[in-house]
């Protein structure tokens, strides 16, 4: 499996790329807008920047397709309650579900 320490790899990426900001304008010679600095990273490790590839195609089903675990997510907040409450004898009681 995945080493728990491989959670922390996007907000050190995320602190190491946006603290040393002088850095990377000095090593990808960009401009100084950071939102300019991230396609130039995309550039400089795919030698092509995806994000623009893949927003060339759009889909309506595929759009929908994307959004379903978004929308799964946001409902999960609003039916775990009253399952917990449903199920709460089996469950032994409801302060499990609370932690």
């Amino acid at each position: 499996g995945v080493p728990p320490e491989a959670a922390f790899i996007p907000p050190i990426f995320y602190l190491a790329f946006f603290n040393f900001f002088s850095f990377w304008q000095w090593f990808l010679s960009t401009p100084t807008e950071p939102w300019v600095h991230l396609p130039a990273v995309e550039q400089h490790i795919f030698g092509c920047n995806p994000h623009q590839i893949v927003s060339r195609y759009t889909s309506v089903i595929l759009d929908t397709i994307a959004a379903i675990p978004y929308l799964v997510h946001f409902l999960l907040v609003l039916m775990y309650p009253p399952y917990c409450f449903y199920h709460r004898k089996r469950l032994g009681s409801l302060e499990p579900c609370l932690r």
